[in-house]
């Protein structure tokens, strides 16, 4: 954690704004210990790979649920970066994306411990649905499954039964790059 430490110390303030007002707002998650350690261990405790990977992880926070203001961060109908998120706070931001049911955490694991995604793109391709809303969802799934997390890794199961027609093609690679973006550079979950 130490290395992790002055590794995150060595990145430029104006690359990790958010990182540091997170670190301001909310201590006790950004500063600490099992909150770096899940992403040493998603990065093999590699140091350097770990402090991008919470960097990035806080921008995209940032860029999906906004600063968190003192009147944002107040009772029920939280929203906000730094705001802890329930379930609630995305039937009130994200109703019709949530009831999709796109994005799930299968129950168990695999033989080897490993914690099951299944991403179901087709149920979304043709709603018209928010990218940044779906994500959100994602971002929920995993923040849910993460609480009962193990080090053993992720598998990511994705149902290409409606596989998109020429119509959908940009939709399909919006989904697919955003859903990347937050799994490969992102989240502390390790996919093997």
């Amino acid at each position: 954690i130490m290395n992790l430490d002055e590794e995150l110390a060595l990145i430029a303030p104006e690359q990790k704004m958010a990182f540091l007002e997170a670190e301001h707002l909310e201590s006790c998650v950004a500063v600490s210990h099992e909150h770096k350690l899940l992403f040493l261990q998603c990065e093999d405790f590699d140091a350097k790979r770990a402090a991008r990977r919470m960097v990035s992880y806080w921008d995209l926070r940032l860029d999906l649920f906004g600063p968190c203001t003192s009147q944002n961060c107040e009772g029920i109908g939280r929203s906000g970066a730094f705001c802890p998120k329930t379930v609630e706070d995305l039937a009130d931001e994200c109703p019709q994306e949530l009831d999709l049911n796109f994005f799930q955490v299968l129950p168990g694991t695999d033989n080897y411990g490993r914690t099951l995604f299944c991403f179901w793109p087709g149920i979304v391709l043709d709603g018209g649905y928010e990218i940044k809303n779906l994500l959100k969802i994602m971002w929920h799934v995993f923040h849910a499954a993460l609480q009962d997390s193990n080090e053993n890794g992720a598998i990511l199961i994705v149902i290409l039964k409606d596989h998109p027609n020429p119509s959908q093609i940009r939709s399909w690679w919006s989904i697919t790059s955003a859903l990347m973006r937050l799994l490969l550079e992102s989240a502390p979950v390790f996919f093997r």
